[in-house]
């Protein structure tokens, strides 16, 4: 009977403790989804959005889109090895990027000399986002960010970013109905984020539209902006992929640990098939991605790719992907 009195006894102080929890700080329930677009488009009229834009753009939205948040919440290729990124997704890229680089070489010509981005890595950025222009997504991308941002898990990232695509509606850079994307909001041939494409795209024809969707010039012009000014040098390369001793037992992961050229060849590492550093003393860090034989040595070019996308194995893949479209012949790529 005592043993029963005290298990009842800690059962009715569990319950109290958390009465009385509630009753102290009760749980905000979270608005539907109605009632917080409402907050939201109360906030883009105060950010100079019209009524007209408004009305075009939310028409067709009622709920949230329960397969976004899914995949927003599942990405396995964020969990991919580098070996596994690269071969799933770059060597089918490289006989196309060859062949894309003849064919519009005239307008990267006239990009890479006026940004003073190597056209390689214009087109390397551009095959690795869209397949070279080929699948830009289909997902309706104000109905997207309205999701993302109603779910809660990044919500000010995407509100913000829900805002700056209705800046673009606004601005009539194109119709709310081909305003679409990727499942987390990207858009156009260079995928840029609504505040990407606010920030660094460019009417590279002079049209009065910054047209990302359906005109090169201004595909290959923004994407050379983004890189500019995100801080690329046009006199230092990416990347070169190296071999290292097998007796090295310094970093070779972390790129915040910088020596120079200099400092790297008498550890004994070497650029792969023994081609020859540049004169220059460079500064570079060493990164082997994990369960890798691969090994490379990474510049400060590397950095603006990482303002593209934070993913080491996509920027390391970017820069060999920029230099097998080449053929490896320029140092300013790989």
């Amino acid at each position: 009977m005592a043993r029963l009195f005290r298990i009842l006894f800690v059962g009715i102080f569990i319950l109290m403790t958390v009465d009385s929890h509630s009753a102290l700080d009760p749980a905000e329930p979270k608005p539907t989804f109605k009632t917080w677009l409402e907050k939201v488009k109360k906030k883009a009229r105060a950010k100079g959005i019209s009524f007209t834009t408004l009305k075009k753009a939310f028409h067709k939205i009622h709920a949230p889109l329960d397969r976004i948040i899914a995949l927003d919440q599942n990405q396995p290729e964020l969990k991919k090895s580098f070996d596994a990124y690269y071969d799933k997704s770059i060597p089918p890229l490289i006989p196309k990027g060859k062949k894309h680089l003849k064919k519009h070489k005239k307008i990267l010509d006239r990009i890479e000399k006026k940004y003073g981005i190597p056209k390689a890595i214009i087109v390397a950025l551009w095959g690795r986002e869209t397949n070279y222009g080929s699948f830009v997504g289909k997902t309706p991308t104000i109905h997207t960010l309205a999701t993302l941002a109603y779910d809660g898990r990044r919500e000010e990232l995407f509100t913000n970013e829900l805002f700056h695509a209705l800046h673009i509606l606004e601005e009539k850079h194109i119709h709310p109905d081909s305003l679409k994307g990727s499942w987390a909001g990207a858009i156009g041939q260079c995928q840029f984020m609504p505040s990407s494409f606010r920030n660094h795209a460019v009417d590279e024809t002079g049209k009065g539209k910054k047209d990302i969707w359906n005109t090169l010039e201004d595909v290959f012009g923004s994407t050379a902006n983004f890189l500019k000014k995100e801080g690329w040098n046009s006199k230092e390369p990416c990347l070169y992929e190296v071999v290292i001793p097998k007796d090295y037992k310094g970093p070779r992961d972390d790129i915040k640990i910088k020596k120079t050229l200099h400092e790297w060849k008498q550890i004994g590492i070497k650029r792969l098939h023994n081609k020859a550093y540049p004169k220059e003393d460079l500064g570079a860090s060493l990164l082997c991605p994990e369960k890798s034989q691969r090994c490379f040595l990474v510049f400060e070019n590397i950095h603006a790719i990482l303002k593209w996308n934070r993913s080491l194995n996509f920027a390391l893949s970017i820069g060999l992907l920029a230099h097998n479209i080449n053929g490896g012949e320029i140092d300013n790529v790989a």
